[in-house]
């Protein structure tokens, strides 16, 4: 088994091989079974085996791996003496190794990121969140921030959750008091992952940090302004390289993939209008061309976005191409708990910047038109009203217009709905911008079905306005 160096682990960029073996003195070593996060040059993140116990690996790679290290344990021994729930600490570590900068700690097996996802029950989410937010009053409580909460420093394991990354956490200068706008942040990240119930979130971190109570036009501001950087980031970080996705780049073609997909749709990313041409057919001509495909992935839906003539080719150069924009659009519904299909693969047909056709690649969605579903001579069932106000409500709280919503843009499947035809799907920065947009997609949305009939009028009086 290889035992690599730091500069050879460096060396390896996001694809260090495992299994590899690190040496802790002369007859103990640790084997890394398994990657879980890679920071091409400076961490690596896995999962490991220490004398027949499960551990998780921090190997610091980078030059300054020392620094690194010593912030890490200074935040994690933090949160040991605030009493907060951190995975443990191997008594093994820390150590410096020819690998790297090593920290062991408890490996949580089993354990989920905090996150909002599509078709989990909504009041389950909740409870998930005020668990969270319990969490953060006691952080605060003990004079602590954290500088990275997302869902996979937040772990749900055995009914308690933890808060991982000890460099991430800050206490205050000494003799000083908790950070009022680092608390405030705080607060403001997490009401941006959570599924709204705002007040019912705020009363769990009141009851465990009744002392601090955050000023509510700051903690507006500061969501307004998290949810709009977020917003930018996210949309840069769908279509940069990473663990999660592969991007190839050349001067005549993007390529946009999941990375656990790459093999099974080796063929239709090799060649997408052969497989255009095998599948089922579901709209042709036009501004675009749908298929649904059998592959190793599973059933898909292929939508190639045509050229109608030399006019629209010559707009589209110059424009992101609207197979980016409904693969933006998806991973970002999928991250706010809105059920759409899942993205694969996108591609885009290029010469140097320009753009010119390109096709997106998702999963089959099942289920029926929203318009076969529900029938206008009646109101909706229990179930549908829920779906419905869930859906429109987290639409509206994030300012985002679909741009076509068309009964037979979301579909029925499984109790749940789904979003469909995103390519005009925008999220607007400012109230007023959306205002208009909201105003023409909750028109378009009524104009489905007769305005005398029993469920046109409670959707006028149920959705937002």
């Amino acid at each position: 088994m290889a035992t690599p160096t730091a500069a050879e682990l460096r060396r390896t960029g996001r694809h260090p091989r495992v299994p590899f073996a690190i040496p802790l003195g002369e007859d103990t070593r640790i084997t890394v079974t398994r990657v879980l996060r890679v920071l091409p040059g400076k961490r690596i993140v896995g999962e490991g085996e220490l004398n027949g116990q499960q551990v998780l690996v921090k190997l610091f790679i980078a030059k300054t791996g020392f620094r690194h290290l010593r912030r890490e344990l200074a935040g994690i021994q933090a949160l040991q003496r605030g009493a907060l729930p951190t995975p443990g600490l191997h008594p093994a570590s820390p150590a410096v190794t020819p690998a790297g900068h090593l920290l062991l700690t408890e490996f949580l097996a089993g354990s989920e990121p905090l996150d909002v996802a599509p078709g989990d029950d909504p009041d389950r989410q909740l409870q998930r969140f005020e668990l969270a937010f319990a969490l953060l009053g006691r952080l605060h409580r003990a004079g602590l921030t954290h500088s990275d909460l997302h869902p996979g420093n937040l772990l749900r394991h055995k009914d308690t959750l933890y808060i991982l990354d000890g460099d991430a956490v800050k206490p205050p200068p000494r003799g000083r008091a908790l950070d009022t706008g680092k608390a405030i942040d705080n607060l403001a990240t997490l009401l941006e992952m959570a599924p709204g119930g705002e007040e019912r979130l705020l009363a769990a971190y009141r009851n465990t940090n009744p002392g601090f109570a955050p000023n509510p036009r700051q903690l507006r501001r500061a969501l307004h302004n998290k949810r709009t950087h977020s917003h930018h980031r996210y949309m840069k970080k769908v279509v940069r390289d990473s663990t999660q996705l592969a991007v190839n780049r050349h001067f005549r073609r993007l390529t946009i993939a999941l990375r656990s997909q790459l093999q099974a749709l080796a063929e239709v990313l090799s060649n997408p209008d052969a497989a255009l041409q095998r599948g089922q057919p579901l709209k042709t001509g036009g501004s675009s061309t749908v298929v649904r495909s059998d592959s190793d992935a599973g059933p898909l839906v292929i939508k190639r976005y045509n050229l109608k003539g030399p006019g629209h080719a010559f707009l589209r150069l110059w424009q992101p191409s609207r197979a980016l924009i409904s693969w933006q659009a998806g991973f970002l519904l999928r991250s706010i708990g809105v059920n759409t299909p899942e993205p694969l693969a996108m591609i885009e047909e290029r010469l140097g910047a320009l753009r010119r056709r390109a096709w997106l690649i998702c999963r089959h969605c099942p289920g029926v038109p929203l318009a076969e579903q529900l029938r206008g001579d009646r109101e909706p069932s229990p179930q549908e009203a829920a779906a419905l106000e869930r859906l429109f409500t987290t639409l509206h709280r994030e300012q985002i217009s679909h741009g076509d919503l068309k009964a037979s843009n979301i579909y029925w499947h499984d109790g749940q709905l789904f979003l469909l035809d995103l390519d005009a799907t925008v999220r607007r920065r400012f109230a007023f911008t959306h205002a208009r947009a909201w105003h023409r997609d909750r028109a378009r949305l009524l104009r489905n079905w007769p305005s005398d009939s029993p469920l046109h009028r409670w959707l006028d009086r149920h959705l937002p306005r």
